[in-house]
């Protein structure tokens, strides 16, 4: 049995998209088990720095809903 977890890649943010061209870059194997081999290494502490993540909710357009604003 085998567990898969999807990641996605935005093609209009430029951070995302240079991350996916490094990722698929030939020279670093298969994507699986280059995240792999970042994984293990996150384990063992072999990170550079901790990852930190600032969330900013996005604003509400005036006038719309949420959902409505992508409508």
């Amino acid at each position: 049995m085998r567990t898969n977890k999807t990641v996605s890649f935005s093609h209009t943010d430029e951070w995302e998209r240079d991350l996916l061209d490094y990722a698929l870059d030939p020279g670093r194997g298969k994507f699986g088990p280059y995240v792999k081999r970042l994984i293990e290494r996150d384990r063992a502490g072999l990170s550079v720095a901790p990852i930190v993540t600032d969330v900013v909710p996005a604003p509400t357009p005036v006038g719309k809903t949420v959902a409505k604003a992508f409508l």
